[in-house]
């Protein structure tokens, strides 16, 4: 729960997905009127990135699609993601919680699982120590086509030539640099500011960058 600096809550939860789940109950919303919406601005495809779904948000999606009530393309990133013909699949989406890391091991074991299945990972990376643990875990099982890095914010410069050895792909946003730039100043470590969003330095050391 997000707090501002005297301590009183502002009404922002972090991370709460699964608590308030639990609380608000399975009942899936009507998407109809966020297809709709989508349709309205011209969108014709969307992803769904929830990391950890227990089946029930892609079975409500694929319901919709299925209904015609949602008719934008829909490409699924979730862990119980499952080929169906109404919907696609792409990696798995793995989110790293900087205040709650993984043991490595546990990483270790999850990526190999993906990788099983024949399933390449979608690793959310903002801070130097959740892109290390990852490019260790992936120096264990390997790095299997398809595999990627989101956001990769922090990059000390001695790891973009060992990006570019793993051959994992990189998916950044430098342009978060003019949008967040002040808060970046503000709320970033100082030793880390210099190293975010290296984008040409990445594609210089001969990483896969987009």
């Amino acid at each position: 729960m997000e707090r501002a600096a005297d301590g009183r809550p502002t009404g922002r939860l972090w991370r709460y997905d699964a608590r308030l789940h639990a609380i608000l109950g399975a009942r899936p919303p009507d998407l109809a009127p966020v297809g709709a919406r989508l349709s309205r601005f011209g969108i014709t495809g969307v992803t769904d990135a929830t990391p950890d779904d227990d089946g029930s948000g892609a079975a409500a999606i694929i319901t919709a699609v299925r209904a015609r009530t949602l008719r934008q393309r829909v490409h699924l990133l979730g862990a119980t993601a499952h080929a169906d013909g109404e919907v696609t699949i792409g990696p798995r989406k793995l989110l790293l919680r900087d205040h709650d890391l993984p043991g490595f091991d546990d990483l270790v074991a999850t990526i190999s699982a993906s990788h099983a299945a024949g399933r390449p990972v979608a690793v959310h990376c903002v801070t130097r120590e959740s892109l290390l643990l990852t490019l260790a875990a992936l120096d264990v099982c390997g790095v299997l086509r398809g595999d990627r890095i989101e956001h990769t914010a922090v990059v000390p410069v001695e790891v973009r030539a060992e990006l570019a050895r793993a051959g994992v792909r990189v998916v950044t946003q430098p342009s978060f640099i003019a949008r967040r730039g002040d808060d970046y100043l503000a709320r970033v470590d100082p030793d880390d500011v210099d190293l975010l969003y290296p984008y040409a330095s990445l594609l210089a050391a001969g990483g896969a960058v987009q």
